[in-house]
């Protein structure tokens, strides 16, 4: 059995359809003759209308909500990968810097020793 899926609250500003459709009231049927192509859109009665608006903006928030949190987390992974890349950077220059300087110090030691006992 699938879990159910967690839905936001309902927004108060979208009619539900029993509010849209009055119970007992049933729409007009059309004609069921097929349109001819130049016909112009099918008018919609104001309250379907409005429902459809707000369908429609509904739907283009939620996208645009699921679109941000995609390119949130592109954007985090992608400075996750920088920020290792920048830490692995600097510690190889670190440990570049910090060999050739014991190399230079151990040189500098040794001739002074030679020096000393020379």
């Amino acid at each position: 059995m699938n879990p159910p899926e967690s839905r936001p609250p309902a927004d108060p500003s979208i009619p539900v359809l029993t509010e849209v459709l009055k119970p007992g009231e049933v729409p007009a049927a059309s004609s069921p003759a097929p349109a001819p192509a130049t016909a112009e859109p099918l008018a919609l009665p104001h309250d379907i209308a409005v429902l459809a608006e707000r369908l429609s903006v509904r739907l283009s928030t939620q996208l645009s909500k699921d679109v941000t949190a995609l390119v949130e987390k592109r954007c985090h992974d992608a400075l996750i990968d920088h920020t290792a890349w920048l830490v692995q950077t600097i510690a190889r220059h670190v440990s570049d810097d910090l060999q050739r300087q014991l190399r230079d110090q151990v040189r500098q030691a040794v001739l002074e020793e030679l020096a000393r006992r020379g």
